[in-house]
């Protein structure tokens, strides 16, 4: 899958946002933390014991949420149903996945105040830093979700970055 997505390692932040970023130009980075903790992570049983407690908003997928406001489109009406958060945590997302395993709920943008479980076990890549060296202003920490669940690939028009 994404065979034709150039895959390297992060380039100086000013190659990456000319020759990827403002040339839309989509590229899998290969390395962003290697050496940190955040690495750990690497197994469900692990994420569980680590991050259970944290705090997350499990919204409904964008693909359901999209076909549901084209489908009230067509048939003439408007739906007035918001695309809603409902507040849980990373052990409470996991343990309804165990019971509605087909489900479209994730848990995206999830705001930055809510990761402090793992703001010391990783550092901001360079590329989503501002020109000061700061961290972007719509950098989202979190997008965590069920097998089958997905959002395309993309880039965000608002020049958002993900982590």
């Amino acid at each position: 899958m994404y065979e034709n997505i150039e895959r390297i390692k992060t380039p100086p932040r000013d190659v990456f946002l000319n020759e990827y970023l403002l040339q839309q130009r989509p590229v899998i980075l290969t390395d962003l933390f290697d050496g940190q903790g955040i690495r750990e992570l690497s197994s469900l049983e692990v994420a569980r014991r680590r991050l259970g407690d944290m705090p997350v908003v499990v919204r409904e997928g964008y693909g359901e949420f999209l076909k549901r406001m084209v489908s009230a489109l067509v048939g003439g009406s408007v739906d007035s149903t918001a695309y809603e958060a409902e507040p849980s945590t990373v052990n409470g997302y996991l343990k309804y996945l165990e019971t509605d395993p087909g489900t479209h709920k994730m848990c995206a943008d999830v705001p930055s105040a809510m990761i402090r479980p793992i703001e010391e076990q990783f550092r901001v890549p360079d590329v989503c830093k501002d020109a000061r060296g700061e961290p972007d202003d719509y950098l989202t920490m979190l997008w965590l979700a069920n097998a089958g669940n997905c959002t395309h690939l993309h880039y965000d028009p608002d020049y958002r970055n993900l982590l």
